[in-house]
């Protein structure tokens, strides 16, 4: 689902986990995703850094870009309000345009 409001596109730089499949979770540590002015995905990269990443998404070098912290992840996607893991892994969690932000994050530009 597309955001209610127009948004600032952003590249989330850092640790991202998602599910594959209902038994299957991948971890990805060096991780770049593109999120549009609607709120849509439109790239996920492994194994990059920012460098990389903007160089493969030219269009993209106006992007706000958020660098995850390092001891943090991000779960992409929709995530309700009952999500628990925050309270599971005793951290505190943030919401923030469809992303669970689990430790602060650093916004480099814009």
């Amino acid at each position: 689902m597309a955001a209610s409001v127009s948004i600032q596109k952003a590249i989330y730089i850092g640790t991202f986990v998602h599910n594959i499949s209902l038994s299957e979770l991948e971890i990805c540590e060096k991780g770049a995703i593109g999120v549009d002015s609607n709120g849509v995905i439109k790239f996920i990269e492994r194994d990059v850094t920012l460098e990389q990443a903007q160089e493969k998404h030219e269009s993209w070098s106006d992007a706000k870009v958020v660098m995850i912290a390092e001891d943090g992840f991000l779960f992409p996607g929709f995530v309700g309000t009952y999500f628990s893991i925050c309270y599971q892994l005793k951290m505190e969690g943030r919401y923030f345009f469809g992303f669970l932000f689990l430790r602060p994050t650093t916004v480099l530009n814009k």
